[in-house]
């Protein structure tokens, strides 16, 4: 069985308003990154900050990869972006996160 690999991703829309950001989190959604984490070793779910998106996979990917579906994703705003993608290997640590309920 693969290991899940999972990345934290950053998503910063330049000159952009309520309505862009409702577009990324759409794209990003149906890219299959999430605003939420789980806590380790916890059934408990944490949203992400504002701008921050969870990917996981089970396939064999890296976080260039990851970044190329997330430009995908955000290129659908049609705004200027930085993107920062991180691959988490194995528990990722947070504090003051807000419960999904």
């Amino acid at each position: 069985m693969e290991p899940l690999r999972r990345f934290i991703i950053r998503v910063e829309l330049h000159k952009a308003d309520a309505t862009d950001y409702q577009i990324l989190y759409d794209a990003m959604k149906e890219a299959e990154f999430v605003k939420t984490i789980k806590k380790f070793n916890s059934n408990n779910i944490y949203k992400l900050p504002e701008g921050e998106y969870h990917y996981s996979s089970k396939k064999v990917i890296e976080a260039k990869d990851v970044l190329d579906i997330a430009i995908k994703a955000v290129a659908k705003t049609k705004k200027e972006y930085q993107i920062l993608v991180t691959k988490a290997d194995g528990a990722i640590s947070f504090i003051h996160l807000t419960p999904d309920k």
